[in-house]
């Protein structure tokens, strides 16, 4: 009797920990953010916010590309850079997701 207790107890804690973990998995949300003639842009913000709060931000590397991790869920992803137009998007992340090339547009008056 104490053996079929332990095992059943056993079965549970790995079943509430597998569940645990999975809900809980990681995604990444990837891109390029470049100008409009194709450039990379260096180190723009890149912001992911779930209900005005930001859940993780990064800055993209030399040649433009940024990767962002979150779990599950809607999120509105935010990019900028200083003498460019800001862009909001909102996204569904369910798997990795790559937004491809990001186009951000100079904007004369924040130069």
């Amino acid at each position: 009797m104490k053996r079929l207790i332990f095992t059943l107890m056993f079965i549970l804690l790995a079943t509430a920990w597998f569940a645990a973990s999975v809900s809980a998995q990681q995604l990444s949300v990837s891109g390029r953010v470049v100008s409009s003639e194709s450039a990379p842009i260096p180190y723009a913000t890149i912001v992911l916010l779930s209900n005005d709060k930001q859940i993780a931000g990064n800055t993209t590397n030399n040649d433009g590309y940024f990767t962002l991790r979150a779990t599950a869920g809607e999120y509105e992803v935010n990019i900028s850079y200083i003498g460019y137009k800001s862009i909001k998007q909102t996204i569904s992340l369910n798997s990795n997701l790559n937004l491809g090339d990001i186009i951000l547009e100079e904007d004369a008056e924040n130069i």
